[in-house]
């Protein structure tokens, strides 16, 4: 048997979420830690990641190989609207204490509401692509078997 690791490589920004795993686009189960390691023949497959929300996630197809570790890391492709997001949720519970010139406030909202267009939109062109998946093959060190 072959052994498969898959690695959630998450920026420090968002708190990890939970992803479906798919292998030849069977369910294997919801990925809710860092890692998981799977024992499985060698050949040939289709691995699927995705998020809780149907229309965001990835494929690709893979060849698990016995003798070695294949491992398969992802990530999303969000990490400059991860900061974005943030310091605009910093900027709307700091709205709520002073209260802003209506200039001031409406200026805020128009960047606030074309951040959050341009970003669905980003979330649009990217869902069948929306993780970035890297596979690689490691030698086993003496101590893993």
């Amino acid at each position: 048997m072959a052994l498969l690791r898959i690695e959630q490589k998450a920026s420090g920004i968002v708190l990890k979420i939970p992803h479906k795993i798919f292998i030849n686009n069977n369910l294997l189960g919801i990925m809710n830690r860092k890692e998981i390691r799977i024992q499985m023949p060698p050949g040939r497959y289709k691995i699927r990641v995705q998020s809780v929300v149907p229309l965001l996630g990835a494929d690709m197809m893979i060849e698990v190989s016995e003798g070695v570790e294949n491992r398969l890391s992802f990530r999303n492709r969000e990490r400059g609207w991860d900061v974005i997001l943030m310091i605009d949720l910093v900027l709307w519970i700091i709205g709520f204490f002073p209260h802003l010139p209506e200039y001031w406030e409406m200026a805020y909202n128009i960047f606030t509401y074309g951040v959050l267009i341009l970003w669905l939109g980003y979330e649009w062109l990217i869902r069948k692509k929306y993780f970035r998946m890297e596979f690689s093959k490691h030698p086993i060190m003496p101590s893993e078997v």
